[in-house]
């Protein structure tokens, strides 16, 4: 017991070492940057961590979209432990260090797993297993998602877990699977949830089948719906306000070619033994067919590995279930091009609702590396040598990979604010106008392409945070109009697309008018040839650089109107000082003789108003902005209006999931005493 002890402790510092060696950089001060993590998770960071740090929950964001739910946002893991480190860490230095610890964290799940659980391998054919999992390129590749990494690095306890539910479908084996299906959800991706049951289902019954003294069949059914009960309960406190904000969705679901956006091509498996024979964007010479990104497509899980996944095959009886398994979800992660998408998509519950078949890999790198774990157990029988060559092999071949997979950045490069290009704007400044920057998605593809990660040097860098990236505006507390984000709610499209501009140099006539209704104040645009004799607005900045043939083109709207506003005669509107503005409430103050109050913020469901302390009616302007009719003034020179956020679902999911928490906790401590 003793020795079997300190070969697992020896086994995770290795995990632990390894993975500190090969990513250095994020334990050093530097971070990634290039994809969703600049564009999201940086910005997210910085804005959840300066509410954290003031004592308040992040319920609402009004630097993006005009004003959207951050709690009900299904990327972002407001119960989750690792939100923790915000309160103590830097923004950014705390993403790195969310990276790497959910790096080693599925390493350190995945070798637990093949020591302890129904495969019960040696230490060192369970260390292999956990170094193909832990630097494999499709875990490895999501380290640009934090939230999607996160919830992988769940997956083998959660397959843990489910033999413990197959072997013995009791009240504990229940509990603890809820527990920690609820656990990855919390964490901030729905997709790899629900791949993770897709993944689950299959292995349970196949387990449950195998045991001669299998439990019934119902019983095991049972088992596992109530499973799935606990994760709805423990995780309610998120679902309640993600489905609200879902149901104001323009994402409902997608068609089969949306679904199956980026996948695995057929003829690029060739990638599985030689990942870069489509080139490598970190050399900026990528050209993978149909222009599918680098980072959802690779599977490589390296040479070594894979050769003893072949060995397994030929030699373990046991292992031809993972070979089934991995072959199928490697021909599912190959979408419309595989043709069994197809029909899972027309049959598995929910699967319309997510992109990109190429992340059913998770499944072909799961099998994968338990494959290629059984191949190094019978090695370890004939040779140990050979099993010391391929652990090396292994530790060279993917961790040089893995560390090559994306540039780095110094953490204080990365927080920096964008500059405002169009010098002081006291409207910007004070949070009474935004920013909008409609034509990101040729600034992502003219700067940081996908199949070009040389935005590695920093004046290019500097070029991309200028011009116009969504969400880069949260960095500095401005407001903006656009934003990248999962959800886009169908009254801000309705808006933005009521605004009239198109790709072409021509806009309305009153295109400055409509910007200002808005009270859009600066536009930043990336296009060839800027907008021409637009009244209103001023050219206060063009970039010296271009990429693509485009310039980054700035404007000030001198027809502005200030983000709160009031009016007393019914035609023109004056500015409402903003007094306090906080995640979840603003506090304006107008005269005696204001009428009408607007706030240009979207109107959600849970907004509420009070106008001197009493309650008053919202109503919800054409554009979805919010506005009170105020009654007569009494002898007050100055009126004070409050509108505060706290929405119905958030506050019932909390108390459900708080209940739902205490409940696992009580039958976790019973079922261990019995």
């Amino acid at each position: 017991m003793l020795f079997r002890r300190f070969a697992d402790f020896a086994a995770l510092l290795t995990l632990a070492v390894v993975c500190a060696l090969v990513f250095w950089p994020l334990l050093s001060g530097q971070t990634y940057y290039i994809g969703d993590v600049a564009m999201q998770f940086h910005p997210w960071a910085v804005f959840w961590q300066g509410a954290l740090q003031g004592g308040r929950v992040p319920l609402w964001n009004a630097e993006i979209l005009g004003g959207a739910p951050f709690v009900g946002n299904p990327q972002i893991w407001i119960f989750y432990p690792s939100a923790l480190l915000l309160l103590w860490v830097p923004a950014v230095p705390a993403i790195a260090l969310m990276t790497w610890l959910h790096l080693w964290l599925g390493g350190a799940l995945f070798y637990g797993w093949m020591r302890r659980g129904y495969w019960n391998l040696t230490p060192l054919s369970a260390l292999l297993g956990a170094l193909v999992w832990m630097l494999c390129g499709f875990f490895v590749s999501k380290t640009q998602f934090l939230n999607m990494l996160q919830a992988l690095a769940w997956v083998p306890a959660i397959l843990w877990a489910g033999e413990a539910l197959a072997a013995r479908a009791g009240a504990r084996a229940t509990l603890i699977l809820g527990a920690l299906l609820a656990l990855q959800l919390l964490a901030g991706h729905a997709q790899i949830s629900a791949l993770s049951v897709w993944m689950l289902v299959p292995y349970v019954v196949w387990l449950w089948r195998q045991n001669p003294q299998r439990a019934r069949g119902w019983r095991l059914l049972a088992s596992g719906a109530l499973a799935l009960v606990l994760v709805g309960l423990l995780a309610m406190g998120q679902l309640l306000s993600v489905f609200e904000a879902l149901g104001a969705a323009d994402r409902q679901s997608l068609s089969l070619g949306e679904a199956s956006r980026f996948a695995v091509l057929p003829w690029a498996l060739i990638t599985l033994v030689a990942p870069y024979y489509y080139g490598n964007p970190m050399t900026g010479d990528w050209h993978y067919p149909l222009r599918v990104n680098f980072w959802e497509s690779v599977c490589y899980l390296g040479l070594a590995p894979l050769a003893l996944g072949v060995l397994a095959l030929w030699k373990e009886r046991r292992a031809r279930f993972w070979g089934v398994w991995s072959a199928l979800f490697l021909w599912l992660s190959m979408g419309v091009w595989g043709l069994l998408w197809i029909v899972a998509f027309a049959v598995v519950p929910g699967l319309s609702r997510f992109h990109d078949a190429g992340r059913f890999g998770v499944g072909f790198a799961i099998g994968g590396a338990v494959l290629a774990a059984l191949g190094t157990q019978w090695l370890e029988r004939k040779n140990w040598s050979f099993v010391a060559l391929a652990l090396l092999l292994t530790v060279f071949d993917l961790g040089v990979f893995a560390r090559g997979m994306y540039p780095f950045m110094p953490n204080e490069q990365a927080r920096q604010a964008p500059p405002a290009l169009w010098g002081r704007d006291a409207l910007i400044e004070t949070r009474q106008a935004r920013l909008w920057q409609p034509e990101y998605g040729y600034v992502w593809g003219a700067l940081a392409p996908p199949g070009d990660y040389r935005l590695n040097n920093l004046a290019n860098a500097r070029a991309f945070w200028q011009a116009g990236t969504a969400n880069r505006n949260m960095m500095a507390g401005w407001l903006a109009e656009a934003g990248y984000d999962p959800l886009k709610d169908r009254a801000t499209l309705r808006r933005v697309a009521a605004l009239g501009l198109t790709d072409k140099s021509a806009v309305p006539p009153d295109f400055a008018a409509r910007l200002g209704r808005d009270s859009i104040r600066i536009v930043q645009l990336f296009r060839a040839v800027p907008m021409q004799n637009v009244s209103g607005l001023t050219l206060v900045y063009t970039s010296p650089w271009q990429a693509d043939g485009r310039r980054l083109y700035i404007y000030r709207n001198e027809k502005s109107l200030p983000r709160a506003r009031w009016q007393s005669d019914g035609t023109h509107w004056q500015m409402a000082r903003i007094v306090e503005e906080t995640t979840s409430s603003i506090e304006l103050e107008v005269p005696a003789r204001a009428k009408v109050v607007e706030l240009a913020d979207s109107m959600r469901p849970g907004w509420s108003a009070r106008v001197d302390g009493k309650p008053l009616s919202i109503e919800q302007t054409v554009e979805g902005w919010r506005r009170l009719r105020l009654p007569p003034a009494t002898e007050a020179t100055t009126r004070r209006v409050r509108f505060e956020y706290a929405p119905m679902p958030w506050k019932l999911g909390v108390f459900v999931s708080l209940c739902a928490l205490g409940f696992v906790s009580a039958g976790l401590v019973t079922t261990r005493r019995h």
